[in-house]
């Protein structure tokens, strides 16, 4: 597989990467009216060696442009690397975390309030809330930040009471503990 087929192949993954992020960032703005309880997302580990790495790929695109005869794969996955590691990347950062009318934004995406199943916190250097997944496949983490850690807990207790949120018996089933305790 020559070089040109591979930067196709990774243009392929980063176009997928660059659509969901832009899908997600659309959906955010159409959920942005019925916040409940958000914040400010936290920057990504690295998020500022990504940023390099997008201008280093729009450098090296410009290169290959102005002075190389290059294939329409090789600027296409170059062109797909340098839109996420630029648009993309940021893109995600402006998602707003937390509760919203419908679900949960989580760090890893959204969550409906019906899909969750079991609710716990860990403690870390921020709590970190642990959403399940009702079909019990999945949970995602959502890090809150301290100040902010009772109001959370008291808009989840709100979401459970009114029925939003229906947590699942724990264990086996048999009664000794309410999933609620949780909140």
């Amino acid at each position: 597989m020559g070089l040109e087929r591979l930067l196709f192949v990774f243009g392929l993954g980063f176009l997928a990467a660059d659509i969901r992020a832009v899908v997600n960032h659309l959906l955010y703005w159409r959920r942005r009216p019925g916040r409940l309880l958000t914040w400010p997302a936290p920057y990504p580990p690295f998020f500022s060696l990504q940023l390099i790495i997008g201008g280093l790929l729009g450098l090296l695109m410009a290169y290959n442009l102005l002075f190389r005869v290059t294939s329409a794969e090789e600027l296409f996955g170059e062109g797909m690397m340098f839109l996420y590691y630029t648009y993309a990347v940021p893109l995600a950062h402006r998602i707003d975390r937390g509760l919203y009318g419908e679900g949960v934004w989580t760090d890893l995406g959204f969550v409906r309030y019906r899909s969750i199943g079991a609710v716990t916190w860990r403690e870390e250097e921020d709590p970190v809330l642990l959403l399940a997944s009702r079909s019990g496949g999945t949970a995602r983490r959502l890090r809150v930040p301290g100040p902010l850690y009772g109001a959370t807990r008291r808009v989840l207790r709100d979401l459970v009471r009114s029925g939003q949120i229906q947590l699942k018996a724990g264990g086996l089933g048999l009664g000794e503990k309410d999933p609620r305790e949780d909140l």
